[in-house]
């Protein structure tokens, strides 16, 4: 990886991250690609440019909910690179790899919201892992959520609009929730 970083001559190099059982919505990446290229070409970016989803879709695929939530410190981000940055090593493990979550300085642009389908379901890797519960939410559960403000969405047929716009179809049908 190293090698490829130092081998691009791109002016710029983006990075992004996203959970490997979580999805982006179908046009997330032309957001990520114009935003860039605002950065790129308005703001220069010195050492990096963040693009942030901090608004996300929430889909409980055990308890068969979907939320609309905003997470503070947003897992879901891009970072833009000038070749300086990310053609020497140490510079990008320092500005990108490590405590990446935690980042802040340089130029950020918080994105659309809902551009993000963060998945919560029994065949969660890192749940299984750790020997994690699948949590069956009550209504009281669904009552605390709400009263932090989360928009909670039931109703199958609502859901999968929303989920439409991340190429899941017919999620009910199959054997994890949903099909892709």
């Amino acid at each position: 990886m190293i090698k490829e970083f130092g081998e691009q001559t791109a002016d710029y190099l983006a990075i992004t991250r996203i959970d490997s059982d979580d999805l982006f919505c179908e046009d997330a990446m032309l957001e990520i690609h114009g935003e860039a290229s605002i950065a790129v070409n308005i703001i220069g970016v010195k050492e990096r440019c963040r693009l942030l989803f901090t608004e996300y879709i929430y889909w409980d695929m055990i308890n068969h909910f979907i939320s609309f939530q905003k997470w503070a410190n947003p897992p879901f981000y891009t970072h833009v690179f000038p070749r300086e940055v990310y053609q020497d090593w140490n510079r990008l493990q320092k500005l990108h790899f490590n405590n990446h979550r935690y980042m802040g300085g340089g130029h950020e642009k918080e994105l659309c919201p809902n551009k993000v389908l963060v998945t919560y379901h029994e065949q969660n890797i890192a749940r299984i892992k750790r020997g994690k519960d699948v949590n069956h939410y009550t209504k009281t559960k669904l009552s605390e959520f709400r009263e932090k403000g989360f928009k909670i969405e039931t109703n199958p047929a609502i859901m999968n609009e929303h989920l439409q716009e991340f190429n899941v179809r017919n999620y009910e049908n199959s054997r994890y929730g949903f099909s892709v």
